[in-house]
């Protein structure tokens, strides 16, 4: 579902903003709240697992996920969208982080990575599936259906999941839930990237902007002063003094500022720019999808091959290789130009998506793995976020400075490929072989 739901957004995306009426500052909420909402709960739900039970959370999770793809699909008004998105991503990291925990639970280090790999490949699966049906429900039918088809899908992953999940004990060991960090940290991240997308249409030295600038810090410091003196912090010091889980997570923060901004613009672009209907749009993602469903499943063999370092630097470097080759298309291209530069963008993600979770965790102790998983993903989705709005915000700019959309997709490429040249230098200078374990 999750799969299915993030890319088919791509290609929903302009039919949303035609049939809702909306301009793409607002049009980047439905993506921008969705990593907000993963990035946001995933750490209280990996203790709401250790609290409740691994099963019973990824239940309730996925129910939720299915109530919010419902509420989207019959909402009127851009913010009810929007909340329904924040909602939907909350119960999508919430489901991730428990899926993530109850593997580490079951399975020791050298073992988890073809299961991690199993996790990727259902959600590439997903990513296969998502645009192009997403793009034949569009075009028979409406944007609506896109997050319809979560609830029969989910009702089978609900009763499977009753069936066949195995339960484990509970470990309460009298820790709390810090609602309180969750609630400064969302609002944090929320007032960020309404500061970063609206900006430009304020005015940067307006004072709407930077009021929302100074309540953005004022929540900043507020969080700080709050983790500093819970006994049970969101942010966990003990986990981020590891080099390696940082190294890591920083290589996997490239990938998803990347991840959400160019969900956004190469779904605009592909409708908009390119003139292809949703259906063909759909197709037109297939390449990336199919990528990252055929590499899952390889993913293993390939680690034990050349090693995790080398495979997170190789994915990080064809995601460079993509993004460098976008930005250097010609205004009318074609599509299949695009197709090599798909299957290079889905080989980066699904390698650097699966090695760094399983780099992060490799020296994680065993009752911290269900923490140390969730703060991996906020960290990502918090940088998703961020990327979607910082995109959108560069998109427009240069779309208008130059009054053409094909320079805006140019600027967002390149900053795509700065990223990856980021996530490849990370990988070169402080991922380790060796690292004492936590």
């Amino acid at each position: 579902m999750s799969g299915i739901d993030f890319l088919a957004i791509g290609v929903a995306i302009d039919p949303m903003s035609q049939s809702l009426k909306i301009d793409i500052p607002t049009l980047q909420w439905f993506l921008t709240a969705f990593a907000i909402g993963n990035s946001s709960f995933l750490v209280t739900s990996g203790r709401l697992a250790d609290l409740y039970g691994r099963k019973m959370i990824f239940i309730i999770s996925s129910f939720v996920f299915m109530l919010s793809s419902g509420a989207i699909a019959i909402s009127s008004h851009p913010f009810e969208i929007i909340l329904a998105r924040l909602i939907q991503g909350a119960s999508s990291g919430v489901t991730t982080s428990a899926a993530l925990s109850i593997l580490a639970h079951i399975y020791t280090p050298s073992e988890r990575t073809p299961w991690i790999a199993g996790l990727v490949g259902t959600t590439g699966f997903g990513m296969v599936l998502g645009p192009v049906v997403g793009g034949f429900l569009i075009h028979f039918f409406s944007w609506r259906m896109v997050f319809l088809i979560n609830l029969p899908l989910g009702a089978v992953g609900l009763f499977l999941a009753w069936l066949y999940m195995p339960r484990q004990p509970v470990q309460r060991g009298g820790q709390k839930l810090d609602f309180l960090g969750v609630f400064l940290f969302t609002s944090t991240l929320v007032l960020l990237t309404i500061a970063i997308s609206q900006g430009q249409y304020w005015g940067w030295d307006s004072i709407r902007t930077l009021l929302t600038f100074g309540a953005m810090l004022i929540g900043l410091v507020s969080f700080l002063y709050v983790e500093k003196r819970s006994s049970h912090p969101l942010i966990d010091p003990i986990v981020f003094k590891a080099a390696h889980f940082l190294a890591a997570n920083g290589v996997a923060s490239c990938l998803y500022f990347t991840l959400t901004g160019w969900i956004l613009v190469m779904g605009l672009y592909l409708q908009r720019v390119m003139g292809l209907s949703p259906q063909e749009a759909g197709v037109s993602f297939a390449p990336f999808g199919l990528m990252v469903l055929f590499l899952s499943m390889r993913i293993n063999r390939l680690s034990l091959w050349l090693g995790t370092r080398r495979l997170i630097m190789l994915g990080s470097t064809l995601g460079m290789i993509a993004f460098v080759g976008m930005a250097l298309l010609p205004a009318d291209f074609s599509y299949w130009i695009l197709v090599p530069f798909f299957l290079c963008y889905g080989a980066c993600f699904v390698i650097v998506n699966a090695c760094t979770m399983q780099s992060a965790l490799e020296f994680v102790p065993l009752h911290r793995a269900g923490i140390a998983s969730g703060k991996s993903m906020m960290v990502r989705w918090l940088w998703g976020a961020i990327g979607a709005a910082v995109t959108s915000a560069i998109f427009v700019f240069q779309t208008a400075q130059h009054n053409d959309p094909h320079e805006g997709f140019v600027s967002a490429m390149w900053v795509f490929a700065g990223c990856s040249f980021l996530g490849v230098l990370i990988s070169q200078f402080f991922l380790r072989p060796k690292i004492r374990a936590l």
